[in-house]
């Protein structure tokens, strides 16, 4: 009987291997599923392969995270994320810090939250506001009031602002 042997792989053979390991995004939620829109965004970024896992408790989160990361190994990281959803957004905070608790070097993915979009929203709105400050002037609001972007929002929504602003564009 014959058989075959096969050579040990060299270490351009090892570092093809790793380079070609998938893009994972693991999806946590709390909720019974994972939403379809979070799956879509994350399918259209990129990655290769999203695993969800439903119905998942504070608790459950260093479980799931070692998990993820000590199996594909320093360079598999890389390649490896973490996202958490669900529609509780104190509870996602919570997922989010059990998770990067949860990481020891080298073993470290990205790892995000945004339970309901609130996040991406939230950024957005900021980013909006901003925008209007940067075409806006304040003359009779002290710098340090700047500081506060509560107030940078009252005066990026105030008509004083929008006057000044549209003369500005026209």
């Amino acid at each position: 009987m014959k058989t075959d042997v096969l050579p040990d792989p060299d270490e351009d053979d090892l570092k093809a291997t790793a380079m070609d390991r998938p893009y994972i995004l693991h999806m946590i939620t709390p909720g019974k599923q994972m939403s379809p829109f979070d799956i879509n965004m994350a399918a259209d970024a990129g990655y290769q392969l999203l695993p969800t896992y439903s119905e998942v408790t504070l608790d459950g989160v260093t479980g799931l995270t070692q998990d993820a990361i000590f199996s594909r190994g320093p360079k598999g990281v890389a390649r490896t994320g973490l996202f958490i959803g669900g529609r509780d957004v104190l509870l996602a905070a919570d997922m989010l810090d059990a998770a990067r608790k949860a990481m020891v070097k080298p073993f470290v993915v990205s790892v995000m939250a945004d339970p309901s979009g609130s996040y991406t929203t939230a950024a957005a709105l900021v980013a909006c506001v901003e925008a209007s400050c940067a075409r806006c002037t304040a003359p009779t609001w002290p710098a340090s009031a700047w500081s506060s972007s509560v107030a940078a929002a009252r005066w990026a929504a105030s008509p004083a602002c929008w006057r000044s602003s549209s003369a500005r564009r026209a």
